[in-house]
């Protein structure tokens, strides 16, 4: 762990299997670890990468390294990077959610959809959770569903610690019509942390099916997730479907369903969006 240190001062240990210790390495630079920072930094240096291509400790891009490597890591690594290291279409770790069963907490791995200012818009690699749009069946719009309330308090308590909560932004999330169903009340814009994308955002982002294709994660699967004949799901988006008792969705072929599903169908998986604040 490099905490407010220079590398200099910090000792490096490969640590085998049995949990013993093995070839101390010393950092041999005074050069601090981000240079003009004066805050709270922490990374963690992990045993699996200390023979497999760590750069010559001497040399300072180390950190350059380690952020590249962040995929291969079971832990986050901090997502504050600057611009041109979080680039649309990239793969990013940020928050944990349950991969493979209730008792496990993995990394959530997201696609860079937009990069906006200082903002970076994300959405899940995978379909992490299975929830309906709302529990019971009545017309609803996406500011009074139980799904924006799941996504905004337990799943965003849970999924994110303090630093990460600070991370995400508020974002001010649009409540359009479906343009095949124009009729149908789409309610009130909302402010949110943590939303889903509507038939419009889902068509501009995802520009084909093959693309718009989601595979669903273990432990969404065991809760129910439907899936196809390719192992891919539906999941749910925010706009309202064909009557305001339904809402729309992705197809597990990647086609958009603007006329949608009841509302309390519990089968469909769950891909949140959010906003990250990062440095530029």
């Amino acid at each position: 762990m490099i905490e407010n240190k220079t590398l200099s001062e910090t000792v490096f240990y490969y640590v085998k299997p049995d949990g013993s210790t093995a070839n101390q390495c010393r950092i041999g630079t005074s050069d601090p670890i981000k240079p003009g920072d004066t805050g709270s930094w922490s990374y963690i240096l992990y045993a699996k990468d200390f023979e497999r291509g760590i750069p010559d400790p001497s040399n300072t891009s180390i950190l350059e390294y380690l952020f590249n490597r962040s995929n291969s890591y079971n832990e986050d690594i901090p997502m504050t990077k600057k611009e041109e290291e979080i680039t649309r279409g990239s793969i990013i770790t940020f928050g944990k959610w349950h991969m493979k069963t209730k008792s496990d907490m993995e990394s959530i791995e997201r696609i860079v959809l937009d990069i906006e200012d200082d903002m970076a818009l994300l959405i899940s690699r995978y379909g992490i959770d299975c929830q309906p749009y709302n529990t019971i069946d009545q017309p609803i719009t996406w500011g009074e569903c139980t799904l924006r309330e799941w996504l905004n308090n337990e799943f965003l308590m849970n999924a994110f610690n303090k630093d990460e909560q600070d991370m995400i932004a508020m974002s001010h999330v649009l409540a359009k019509r479906n343009s095949e169903y124009p009729e149908i009340e789409p309610g009130e814009d909302t402010e949110d942390k943590v939303f889903l994308l509507n038939v419009e955002e889902a068509a501009r982002y995802f520009p084909n099916n093959e693309v718009r294709q989601c595979k669903p994660t273990e432990y969404a699967v065991k809760n129910n997730a439907s899936i196809g004949s390719a192992g891919s799901c539906w999941w749910w988006l925010r706009s309202p479907g064909r009557d305001s008792d339904y809402a729309a969705y992705v197809r597990v072929h990647g086609s958009l369903d603007f006329r949608g599903y009841w509302v309390y169908y519990s089968y469909s998986v769950v891909r949140p969006s959010l906003r990250i604040y990062f440095e530029t």
